[in-house]
């Protein structure tokens, strides 16, 4: 019942309307279809069946910088031989949950330069077994053993992963070259498959791997990552503590 003009504004409103909705629907679809990639693209560890929990001791029950030795050694056989879990390891940052710590490398045979000329890389620790628990794939050379869990070693040895292998060796392999960290040498043993650490949208970087014996032994703070044999890992959730908790009761 209004004027022609009103009639004419409302119009419009109504052409707008429709014009913001099919904009809407146009980038709603664009969402849906970014989210389904997104799940869809393959993070480098086997989520399903993997279980993985934070867990700290206290500095003072342990002796002097021994820590992660004398805790996880024992932890990790007692989650072993809980029924149900498949493989048991530790790492120091999470993957999908914290970075790593970067470190500028210097490879054997290459000039020395300044640190900030030099190749970047995320470094993280872990025990032996992480590689298993993960379901990452050895890709050249061997994984980290109980040879890499003995501390005082004059030439430390780590694992890479591909992006790093692809990036500082495109022509070669990286198993058995050497890289010096500023006060030692450190052996490339081995290869393993890349992990998205930096989400799904990031491209994996590359990444060293040391065992907390060679880099850290005195950490008191670590994750673990449990494979199971199950869809659903919190089924032997409270067995897991229970097993850590006869370890170590505090």
């Amino acid at each position: 019942a209004g004027s022609r003009h009103q009639h004419r504004t409302l119009a419009t409103l109504v052409v707008i309307e429709g014009a913001l909705a099919v904009t809407l629907l146009i980038a709603a679809g664009l969402v849906m279809k970014g989210f389904v990639r997104l799940s869809q693209t393959d993070p480098g560890f086997t989520a399903t069946g993997l279980l993985t929990m934070r867990v700290r001791v206290a500095p003072t029950d342990f002796k002097p910088d021994r820590a992660a030795l004398e805790f996880l050694t024992p932890a990790l056989q007692a989650v072993q031989a809980v029924p149900g879990v498949v493989a048991a390891g530790a790492i120091s940052q999470m993957m999908y949950a914290e970075w790593g710590w970067n470190m500028w490398v210097r490879y054997e045979g290459q000039p020395e330069l300044p640190p900030t000329e030099q190749p970047l890389v995320e470094t993280r620790n872990v025990t032996p077994a992480f590689f298993a628990a993960t379901g990452q794939r050895l890709l050249a050379g061997r994984l980290l053993d109980e040879r890499e869990m003995v501390t005082g070693d004059s030439v430390q040895r780590v694992v890479v992963n591909e992006a790093l292998a692809r990036r500082d060796f495109p022509n070669g392999s990286p198993v058995g070259r050497r890289i010096y960290n500023g006060n030692t040498w450190i052996e490339i043993v081995g290869v393993v498959s890349d992990v998205r650490n930096f989400g799904p949208i990031m491209e994996p970087r590359p990444e060293v791997y040391w065992t907390f014996a060679q880099r850290f032994p005195a950490a008191t703070g670590y994750y673990l990552a449990i494979r199971t044999q199950f869809d659903n890992p919190m089924a032997v959730a409270a067995s897991v503590e229970r097993a850590l908790r006869g370890v170590y009761p505090g």
